[in-house]
């Protein structure tokens, strides 16, 4: 408990927030890598191939989801760079 109330306290690690677009788990987005997502979005590849261009696990990749990866290239994965 904290002092003074009766609630306790917990604090938990959360997962590291996925990297869109990072195809390979490196915790980077290449180039070739958002490729790889347009061709999901256009049919030509699985989703599968890159989950990670999959932000909302609907096994599809839009437009909102490459431009996300776009980000994380530009930015480094959840401001990392």
């Amino acid at each position: 408990p904290v002092a003074g109330t009766p609630f306790a306290v917990s604090v938990r690690e959360l997962p590291p927030r996925q990297c869109g677009g990072d195809c390979n788990g490196d915790r980077l987005v290449e180039v070739d890598e958002l490729v790889l997502l347009v061709g999901v979005a256009l049919g030509e590849a699985h989703p599968a191939v890159c989950g990670a261009g999959d932000l909302d696990r609907d096994r599809a990749v839009t437009v909102d989801e490459i431009v996300a990866g776009l980000n994380e290239l530009t930015t480094g994965c959840a401001g990392e760079a």
